[in-house]
């Protein structure tokens, strides 16, 4: 039978204090997303670690990163704050969304997908999904989550997944159930 096999590398030089989120780059290093708004290059042959320096990074921990087809790199923090690492010119871009303080005080993305033509959607604890360029990050659609997720209990909402349904129709997962978005 198959058994599973576990290593544990405790790695020295985690400049990201807790991790909250990973992904793969491109050449083959581990991205890790922690506290105090860091990001750590891990590489996991050598098991060396190097800061990586994100000068558009706003202050929070990050707690999301996602890598796109095109192997752009999404990065979200606590704050309401979205960088996209080009992978071509090989710096980060910030991504400005709108603040939506006036709901809650812990405002963040809470997921990342991207559809079949590319498009980049984030959706957010209390804001609906911004629907975002995979180049300039810009806001080609916004999904309020007040009227359309949960007009009941806006303070219940939340998007915490997005799953492709079919070619016409993502499923948002949300506090208050699944709500169908027809593309």
């Amino acid at each position: 039978t198959d058994t599973l096999r576990q290593r544990y590398d405790e790695v020295a030089d985690l400049y990201t204090g807790y991790i909250a989120a990973m992904v793969e780059t491109e050449e083959g290093k581990i991205w890790i997303g922690g506290e105090n708004n860091t990001i750590t290059a891990y590489n996991p042959i050598t098991r060396q670690t190097t800061p990586v320096i994100c000068t558009a990074c706003k202050p929070g921990f990050i707690h999301r990163m996602f890598k796109a087809r095109n192997g752009d790199i999404w990065i979200a923090n606590a704050k309401n704050h979205i960088v996209r690492w080009d992978a071509r010119e090989r710096r980060f871009f910030p991504v400005p969304l709108p603040s939506w303080s006036w709901f809650m005080e812990n405002e963040h993305v809470t997921v990342f997908y991207e559809d079949g033509i590319g498009r980049i959607w984030a959706g957010t604890h209390g804001a609906g999904v911004f629907v975002l360029h995979p180049r300039t990050g810009e806001i080609l659609e916004h999904i309020q989550a007040d009227k359309v997720f949960a007009p009941k209990e806006p303070t219940l909402n939340g998007i915490y997944a997005l799953l492709p349904w079919n070619r016409d129709t993502i499923v948002a997962g949300t506090a208050n159930g699944l709500c169908f978005i027809d593309l």
